[in-house]
This record gives structure tokens, sequence and C-alpha cells, in this order.
């Protein structure tokens, strides 16, 4: 099939999931757009990267990025921000429920002022304030519910089959190889076969959530086409992870997956209130596995791994080195920039990377200990809102639960607390409180009261 024709039908096929879901689903506002954009971007690649203006081999180029990005980004920001003016939401009962986050974001700020390059990280962190705001108007919907659904399902709509389609059809946009052994790597509308992995791992996370729920439904035969479309997705999402061969990724789908049907089992349902005490003995008999019969190495080696997770410990062994101030790190996103990353690049053991393939290491490195400090707080925050949300709101609730638990796991092997990464898009998407029906507005009164609204 010629390219061309190949992708105009998948425009179509996108289109009609597009129609598909405006057909049948709430309407929801037509903001949300700009969060949608905002996460197809960082899901993908940048503009400055479409265009191919912003290479990865410079570490000046790479600390500068590209100033479309900077322009596209403002822009994006700047939208964001009228939509939420408009809204005239009180910032002071969203600050109060979501502390944690706060104080997290706060000491991002704080940390440029020891960082040897504040421009750059306040630029960075100016892009993780947009991160907060391409959240918080999905989450500040008429519907949140349905709206956070509507962006999860368009980003899936889009990214998966523009993948497939790349990759068979656009091989010099879709495919690189390995430095080391010429293997041929698919990254499909991504910039690696990692970055491909996430974007398969979010989706595939989220269509077999729709395809559990869709199925407990009465009726379900009304939604025998709702069904197929997921279920062919999540065909699609099998085919790029086991081509793209990220290891990592599938693990973190396949516990996911577990979670989800877990958490529909009888007697985990019928005693949701211990959904914490369920979670602590799941780990405790993996602790036991592993120290009884070292099923660690039995998975690593199992997915064609070693046990350097693929170099990574060698490559944490020399980050660890590198830190000079353990308790407040680098300063934000500063770890590799300037002499560190021409360092980290001149070995050839370790290649072109930008990340300590760990996401708490990479925390560590750019924030200290105190940075993983509030990490863990804010975590925990998540936690224990989510174990509420699941007593009170099942279906989402446990949506959330797979995600954090993803989140997680994934951040052991790879790094994702930083902006503009999808997986901490979708952290932030669960874990900012006033979601759902529940939210709060000021009212225009003299008392200032504030009262729930309802949807």
């Amino acid at each position: 099939m010629p390219p061309l024709i190949a992708l105009l039908l998948c425009l179509l096929f996108i289109l009609y999931l597009f129609r598909m879901d405006a057909r049948r689903q709430p309407k929801v506002s037509s903001a949300l757009w700009i969060p949608l954009i905002w996460f197809l971007i960082s899901g993908s690649r940048f503009i400055g990267q479409w265009l191919n203006l912003a290479p990865l081999e410079s570490p000046d180029a790479y600390s500068e990025g590209s100033p479309v990005d900077r322009i596209v980004f403002l822009i994006l920001i700047v939208a964001g921000l009228s939509i939420l003016l408009r809204r005239k939401i009180n910032w002071s009962l969203i600050l109060r429920n979501n502390a944690w986050l706060f104080f997290l974001f706060c000491y991002f700020f704080i940390s440029i002022l020891w960082s040897d390059f504040p421009f750059v990280s306040l630029k960075r962190w100016t892009k993780a304030i947009g991160d907060i705001v391409m959240v918080l108007i999905v989450l500040t919907d008429k519907d949140p519910f349905n709206a956070t659904r509507t962006l999860m399902r368009k980003f899936g709509f889009v990214l998966i089959p523009l993948s497939i389609v790349l990759i068979k059809y656009y091989p010099n946009l879709s495919r690189s190889y390995n430095r080391w052994t010429y293997a041929t790597l698919y990254s499909g509308v991504a910039l690696t076969k990692n970055s491909l992995g996430v974007i398969c791992l979010i989706s595939g996370i989220y269509f077999l959530w729709e395809v559990l729920r869709t199925f407990r439904d009465k009726d379900a035969s009304r939604n025998r086409i709702e069904i197929l479309s997921y279920s062919l997705l999540l065909v699609m999402i099998l085919w790029l992870l086991i081509i793209a061969n990220c290891a990592t990724c599938l693990i973190c789908l396949i516990i996911s997956s577990a979670v989800l049907v877990a958490l529909d089992l009888p007697m985990i349902k019928k005693n949701l209130r211990y959904v914490g005490a369920f979670f602590c003995l799941a780990i405790v008999l993996l602790v036991l596995l592993q120290l009884s019969f070292d099923i660690g190495q039995v998975l690593i080696t199992g997915f064609g791994r070693d046990l350097t997770l693929t170099e990574r410990t060698p490559l944490w062994t020399e980050l660890v080195d590198m830190v000079t101030n353990p308790l407040i790190g680098t300063g934000f996103e500063s770890f590799w920039l300037g002499d560190r990353i021409k360092q980290i690049w001149g070995m050839d053991e370790f290649g072109y990377i930008n990340q300590a393939h760990n996401g708490y290491l990479e925390i560590y490195l750019n924030l200290g200990w105190l940075g993983l400090f509030f990490l863990a707080a804010f975590l925990i925050s998540t936690y224990r809102s989510i174990r509420k949300k699941i007593e009170s709101h099942f279906d989402y609730g446990k949506l959330q639960f797979a995600f954090l638990i993803t989140v997680l796991v994934y951040n052991i092997s790879e790094a994702t607390f930083s902006p503009l990464h999808p997986l901490w898009l979708v952290l932030l998407l669960i874990a900012i409180k006033n979601a759902d029906s529940h939210r709060y507005y000021s009212l225009p009164k003299k008392d200032n009261s504030i009262i729930p609204r309802q949807d």
C-alpha cells in the first residue's frame, strides 16, 4: 500500500473514533482541546523535534531547547490560564486540598536558587506549571470524570494508530538503530522506543479499564461498537509493545491489568476499606518470593534482559558518585546540564542519555533527600486519596489505583517525575483533588462562602 494512502486511511480511522466518541459519550467543554494538544505533544515529540530543529547530540542544544517549542508551550500555557481565570476557581481551596503537591512545587522553585543554570531551570519549572494548568482545565470541567475519560481516549485514538502507520510506512521517521548491536529500534510517533512504550502503557491501562467497565454494564449489547473499537486498540497496543521490545512497559501493563482484575474480585470488592491491607500483603508476598526464589532474576531474564537492567546499575553507580550535595541536589532539572552531561555523554557505554533511568534517583540527583521527602509525602497523600475514592467512586478509583501502581513500578527503571512526561501528567491527573463531580467555586457573595457545585 502506498504510504500516503495508508496515512489517509489512518486519519479517517481516527476521525471515525472521534465521531463515535462524540456521539456516544456526554459532551465536554471545547476547552479540553488545549490540554489534549499538550498531552499529545508530550506523548509524542515536541514540535521542534518533528521539524528536526532540536538535535539531541549536542549538550548545548539539549540545554537550550528549541525556540519553536518555547513559543508553542507559552501559547498553550497562556490559553490554559485564560480558561482557568474565566472559571473563577477557588484557588485557596485547591491549594489546601493539595498541600503536599503545593509544597513539592514550591521546593522545585526554591531549588532554582542553587542551580548552576538557573535560567534553564526556571524555564523547565514554567513547563511544570504548565502541566498543572492543563490538568486543572480537565479537572475543573463541568463533568471532570467524563472530561478525564475523553482526554485519555483521544490520546490513544491519535497516537496508537499513527505509531503503527509510521512504523510500517514511514521508517525514516519511526525507526532507528542500536549503536552497539545495530538492532532496529521502533519508536512510532515518539522519539525513542521507551517513549512509545509509555504511550502504549497509558492507553493500554485505560482501554482495558473501559472494556472491563463496559462488560459489566447490564446492557452491554448497546456498547458493542465501543468494545470492538477498544479491543482493536488493545491489540494494536500489544503489537507495538512487542515490536518495540519495551520490557518495562510490558511488565507494568501486566501488573496494572492484574490490579484492575483483582479489584473486581468479590472478596476484595466486598472489603474495599481494606484495599491498603491487601496492597501491603501483596508487597510482603512479593518480598518473600524474591527471598525464596529470586523471582526478580527470573522475570528480568525471562523478558530478555540482563541483571544489570541493560547497563542501568553501572550507570546508577556513576551518577551517585557525581552527587556533590546529597541534601538538596543540584537544583530543579539541573543535573543533566553543563559539564555533568558532557562527562556522561563522553562515556561510550551509556550513549546520549538524559535521565537516570530511575525516577527516585533522578529526584535525588536534582533535589536531594529533601526532594525525595516531598515526593514521598505527595505519593502517600495521593494513595490515601485514591483509597477513599475506591470506596466512594469504585470505577474511577480503580483506574486511579492502577495508574498509581504503574507510576511507582515504572520509576524503578525509568524516570518520569519530570515536566512534560506523559506518566507525570497522568499522575497529576489522578492525584490532584477536587476532581470528579465534587468541585468547589467561590460564589459572588459578600460572605464569599464556598459550596459544592452540582453537575
